[in-house]
């Protein structure tokens, strides 16, 4: 029934569409036949002028239920800020639909030595207001971002670069502190290319109000708490992309995205659950794609107070039935994972790990033997996003359960991103104090490091621990270039991690994206994030 309405009024729609044209073309009609030729022929070319407006194509897609914290690269970090940023900015690194770095704005590098790494622009290549990219505006880029009076909240994961040396004008050296087996996989998501001339004249505050990359899309225009708007760059690099004229982020509570898509309200879901996924493939007006990515539900915890004890943390694992999570999440699609690497990541454990039983009286024991009871429950306060609120609610009822109980507030991701530690990094202290943060996050650069680093380490942005230990871990497993030993390091840091409990492990999800049957989308990046997904994508006729 609901499809029937929603198609009657498409079709109503059609018809004052065909009705307009109609009384058109018999009035320019009337006219022609009272003027000369050439004027006719003028009055044809105005009406196909108006004709081809009406194939302008829009792709409306749904990635986040609230404004993204920003749209300038010094002051994202969370992945809904990034879904628009990388596509009005263009990178150095890109990535494969497998995570091989390939070239992009750089199209070769080489390591010099150990800590220096050089690289070629391409060459050609202009940002929207004309300027030509150069070497400079790189090193301005990354400079940018490492300097603590901008207060970017990138600088921690881009601290490993010392200088950027400009060798000509599309040529640069970049020379890092220590032997950084990350660096080109930092420099796939964290090296958004900024105009230097542009923003030396205006500054960083006004450019933020017009972002100005080299990317597939201009920025045009947010409409508060609606829709930010991009439109196409007729001048892109890569010849004939893209293939529509609007991408237009439609700004839904979560609860609604499918809901919308079935309406017609947007052409593709990003991210959609696996009850929702079922539920729509049941419509041929709808399609579906999937894969599993790195994307999994990262709950950590703030290692204080009585989650100190390391056994407390692990009666939490033992408290959390993951099969359930998996089913009442994602329909089943998808796999535990037994600690914070996900498989396929470089230098994860995940294979050589087994994942903690669900054994709630295990967990009682624990929790009893430390003085908490149903009676005498263990409080903890959680902040949730909105994507994991599903998940995290039954976790939430597994804990109770065992003498937990978990005080919480579901927030957009957006908000989610800027009310934790990062925010310490941009207004001097985090917004949130408490003991668990939980959100549904992706790893856009395939490295397992990356997400060592911002959920756990004393400095990452989306951390609430500290440990000294895990910090020298970490930073051991990453100083080095050799590839075999940067992912066996990194193995025995997500061994670290599954010992110590750092957080309550969740599962690895497919990546589920719905979309209208006249969209075509070329594959899926198995990093699970937005780049490289629809800024080549295709609406059919």
């Amino acid at each position: 029934m609901v499809m029937r309405i929603n198609n009657n009024k498409k079709i109503n729609n059609n018809d004052e569409i065909n009705s307009s044209r109609k009384r058109s073309k018999e009035t320019i009609s009337k006219v022609l036949n009272h003027i000369p030729f050439y004027f006719s022929f003028a009055f044809f070319l105005i009406f196909i002028s108006v004709e081809s407006s009406f194939a302008k194509k829009e792709l409306r897609v749904v990635y986040f239920s609230s404004e993204p914290p920003a749209m300038v690269p010094y002051r994202a970090f969370d992945p809904d800020s990034y879904a628009v940023i990388n596509y009005i900015f263009d990178k150095l690194i890109g990535f494969d639909y497998e995570g091989n770095p390939i070239p992009w704005l750089a199209v070769s590098w080489k390591r010099i030595d150990p800590i220096t790494t050089e690289f070629k622009l391409r060459e050609g290549v202009r940002f929207h207001n004309g300027d030509e990219l150069t070497a400079e505006d790189v090193k301005f880029t990354i400079e940018t971002h490492l300097n603590p009076e901008i207060k970017s909240p990138t600088r921690g994961i881009l601290s490993s670069i010392k200088e950027v040396r400009v060798v000509d004008k599309y040529t640069f050296r970049i020379i890092t502190h220590f032997p950084d087996g990350m660096l080109i996989y930092r420099l796939h998501m964290f090296s958004d290319v900024l105009p230097s001339k542009l923003i030396k004249q205006i500054g960083y505050d006004e450019f933020a109000k017009n972002p100005i990359g080299t990317g597939p899309f201009k920025f045009q225009s947010i409409e508060k708490g609606k829709r930010i708007i991009l439109v196409k760059n007729e001048k892109y690099w890569q010849s004939g992309w893209p293939k529509y004229d609007k991408l237009i982020f439609e700004l839904i509570p979560e609860k609604d995205w499918a809901k919308a898509l079935l309406e017609g309200k947007v052409d593709v879901v990003f991210n959609l659950l696996g009850k929702d996924a079922i539920r729509l493939g049941k419509f041929p007006e709808i399609k579906l794609m999937r894969k599993f990515v790195h994307i999994s539900y990262q709950v950590t915890l703030a290692n204080k107070g009585p989650l100190q004890d390391v056994e407390i943390r692990k009666a939490l694992n033992y408290a959390v039935n993951k099969p359930k999570l998996l089913r009442i999440g994602e329909a089943g699609f998808g796999k535990i994972t037994p600690s914070l690497g996900k498989f396929g990541e470089l230098g994860s454990a995940a294979a050589e790990l087994q994942p903690y039983p669900y054994d709630p009286k295990k967990a009682q024991e624990i929790l009893s033997q430390k003085g908490y009871t149903k009676d005498k429950p263990l409080k903890l306060t959680a902040l949730v996003s909105d994507l994991a609120a599903a998940v995290f609610s039954a976790i939430k009822q597994d804990l109770a359960a065992v003498g937990v109980v978990v005080e919480d507030k579901v927030v957009p991701r957006s908000e989610w991103a800027m009310r934790i530690p990062i925010a310490k990094m941009t207004k001097g202290k985090p917004d949130f104090d408490g003991d668990i943060a939980a959100s549904m996050v992706d790893n856009p650069i395939k490295d397992a490091a990356f997400h060592y680093f911002i959920f756990l380490h004393s400095q990452g942005p989306f951390s609430i621990m500290s440990d000294p230990e895990y910090d020298k871990k970490l930073e051991w497993a990453v100083a080095t270039v050799d590839e075999k030993e940067h992912e066996a390091r990194l193995k025995e840091v997500d061994r670290m991690i599954y010992e110590n409990a750092y957080m309550i492990f969740t599962y690895q999800r497919e990546l589920i994206i719905g979309m209208r049957k006249n969209i075509l989308v070329k594959g899926i990046v198995i990093n699970g994030h937005m780049d490289n997904v629809l800024w080549n994508a295709e609406i059919l006729e």
